[in-house]
């Protein structure tokens, strides 16, 4: 219920009574207090919504050098995994080829061996039965 208007004789200033004043600033204050929290809600609202979009794009670049990585090392490994492969077939053939060397030098060593003549007894002695004769 408004409160009675007391009015004022003439000439005397205009006044608001006690209570109008009261109310108004009330009014003012519930006012400036809705702004201000309106004002902070749009604030964090924004705020909020540039963190996640900022978090978005963090996660996305993250996931896009991982996938990078993830590539580049997996060629890495299929690189290494041939080198790998083609040193083991090196060391095969290597060992091979080595293998046979050394059985066909064995196999000289072996027929030169076989192809000096024999040792006759007309042939001369040994060093140690010379003092003998």
């Amino acid at each position: 219920m408004p409160a009675p208007v007391v009015q004022e004789p003439v000439g005397a200033p205009v006044r608001a009574s006690e209570p109008e004043s009261a109310t108004g600033m009330l009014a003012l204050a519930q006012k400036l207090h809705d702004d201000y929290v309106r004002s902070g809600q749009e604030e964090s609202e924004r705020l909020i919504g540039e963190a996640k979009s900022q978090a978005n794009r963090i996660v996305r670049e993250a996931e896009e050098t991982s996938q990078r990585t993830l590539g580049q090392l997996e060629q890495e490994r299929s690189l290494l995994e041939r080198k790998i492969d083609e040193l083991r077939l090196f060391e095969r053939d290597y060992r091979t080829r080595l293998k046979s060397y050394l059985e066909n030098l064995l196999a000289d060593v072996e027929n030169r061996g076989n192809a000096l003549p024999p040792r006759s007894s007309g042939q001369a002695q040994p060093v140690g039965d010379a003092h003998n004769i």
